[in-house]
């Protein structure tokens, strides 16, 4: 089934996923020696790929689910379960650099109602795979272990999301 989603919130199911093939799996490192020798060093990532989601000018979403995407990007260590045509990821809005979401208006107006058509390209990232349980606490509370770690401060404290393996079984 075609089909986008963010936790709850149905998106149009042609928008793209541009850069689904710009990732690899291996970290690698390259360094000379003081003779030049190349010596190269290379690892496997744990989780950490960029998801970029884009209407490419032709899909349209409607205000009102721009401002639920908008509400979910300013969640405090908010994580979401993204499903992208019957495959899910964990993922958190990339702030990396700058806004997650950019949108434009498809006919510029000055009061557009919660109808009115938008393009948007959504920027996440990766933190686990398959979906979360949500406890008490509400959608992005993790409850299973298949995350990379995750943390933030708030108050003055540290918070730590535990680490587990990165996998859903």
């Amino acid at each position: 089934m075609r089909e986008v989603k963010i936790d709850d919130l149905i998106l149009p199911d042609d928008l793209v996923w541009i850069d689904e093939f710009e990732y690899s799996d291996i970290a690698q490192s390259q360094k000379r020696t003081l003779n030049g020798a190349l010596i190269i060093n290379e690892s496997a990532k744990v989780k950490g790929r960029s998801i970029t989601i884009d209407s490419v000018g032709a899909v349209w979403v409607t205000r009102s689910k721009i401002q639920a995407l908008k509400d979910m990007n300013d969640t405090l260590n908010g994580i979401f379960t993204l499903t992208f045509h019957e495959r899910s990821y964990l993922v958190k809005f990339n702030k990396s650099s700058g806004s997650a979401i950019t949108v434009k208006q498809v006919v510029e107006c000055s009061d557009p109602n919660e109808d009115s058509p938008y393009t948007v390209t959504i920027r996440l990232i990766e933190v686990g795979t398959g979906s979360i349980s949500t406890g008490s606490g509400g959608s992005g509370t993790p409850t299973s272990d298949n995350l990379i770690g995750i943390g933030s401060i708030s108050d003055g404290e540290l918070t730590i999301i535990p680490t587990g393996n990165g996998t859903v079984s």
